[in-house]
């Protein structure tokens, strides 16, 4: 019995290990390019599980996350998909959260500048452990690059990009991660992880994603105001791509309703 339990353990073991290494060969796969139907020269790429957004803004490119490949494929996939050229024309990336299928494209990018959140910076270049167990796993199965971060976010603030053509509008939403943050451009918000898309609904992450899922709904009913004055009439995720185009305050009171349907966890 003793023995079977060895050889079952060993079996068990090589084939996770083989799981992992199959799942890191496909780490710079990079789906179909096309430009997000209903925007202004919005292009969307998949690398393998994670959705890349990138936008030519005068002449330089913006993109939101970096993507999961360590190699430049699925980066390049994306910019010479969209028409956008080469990696050099990338000015800024802007970071929804510190996990690894958003930021390990970063080191490819050393003329760009790198926006976060500053309660991800310590999780960004790898000097804290993970928090939770959803974040061990992302570490487990997943190459997680030494990363580097140029501007750190603290509050809601405008990002000129573009040589001062258009902005960003960079709104904290603590919760998925200590850090994390949403990005308002050209009417579309960027989410991340902090919703999901998943069959053309918008829905809450599993509370176990969540390094603090009280403070993100907390984040998700704060969005009105944060947002007041603005026009959001689309939202596109980390995960599942981007919803149909909306009238403006529809998304929003979606995912408030969303939020208040959540009982709060009970205080520990």
């Amino acid at each position: 019995m003793k023995r079977f339990l060895i050889l079952f353990t060993a079996g068990l073991a090589v084939l996770l290990i083989a799981g992992v290494l199959v799942i890191r060969s496909q780490a710079e796969k990079i789906g179909t390019v096309a430009p997000v139907e209903g925007t202004d020269g919005i292009f969307s790429g998949r690398n393998l599980i994670v959705d890349m957004y990138a936008a030519e803004v005068g002449d330089e490119v913006v993109l939101f996350g970096a993507g999961l490949d360590t190699t430049g494929t699925a980066l390049d996939g994306l910019l010479t998909g969209s028409g956008f050229g080469g990696r050099e024309r990338v000015h800024s990336v802007f970071v929804t959260h510190g996990h690894p299928d958003h930021v390990n494209g970063i080191p490819l990018l050393p003329r760009a500048r790198i926006y976060i959140g500053a309660s991800d910076v310590d999780q960004n270049v790898i000097r804290v452990p993970p928090r939770t167990f959803f974040e061990e796993i992302l570490e487990i199965v997943f190459i997680v690059a030494v990363s580097k971060t140029t501007d750190t976010l603290t509050g809601a603030q405008e990002i000129p990009v573009g040589n001062l053509i258009e902005n960003v509008y960079a709104i904290p939403f603590p919760g998925h991660t200590l850090g994390s943050y949403v990005f308002l451009f050209r009417n579309i918000l960027f989410t991340g992880d902090s919703f999901n898309l998943i069959d053309g609904q918008l829905e809450l992450p599993s509370p176990d994603t969540a390094v603090d899922f009280e403070q993100f709904l907390e984040s998700t009913l704060a969005l009105p105001v944060l947002l007041e004055g603005r026009d959001v009439t689309m939202i596109c995720t980390g995960h599942g791509g981007c919803t149909p185009q909306q009238e403006p305050g529809k998304l929003i009171e979606e995912l408030v309703m969303l939020a208040k349907s959540q009982s709060l966890p009970m205080p520990k």
